[in-house]
């Protein structure tokens, strides 16, 4: 193995400890309360998406931009 990536490797290893010793100091009640506020965006942004097919479908798979005429 050569220096360079000795070195690669060794700081991978830190961020990982790192990554780990913040995972083991978090509070399971704070992170639980942060995937819940997540679930809760993802799910507002899929209803208003639903709500907008919806809209379309209705309107004849056209943009609301008023009635179509010849």
């Amino acid at each position: 193995m050569t220096a360079q990536k000795k070195k690669q490797a060794a700081k991978i290893e830190s961020e990982f400890d790192d990554v780990v010793a913040r995972l083991i100091q978090t509070n399971p009640t704070e992170l639980a309360e942060a995937m819940a506020a997540e679930v809760l965006q993802q799910r507002e942004r899929v209803n208003k998406r639903f709500a907008e097919a919806r809209k379309e479908i209705e309107d004849g798979a056209r943009p609301r931009k008023g009635r179509f005429s010849l």
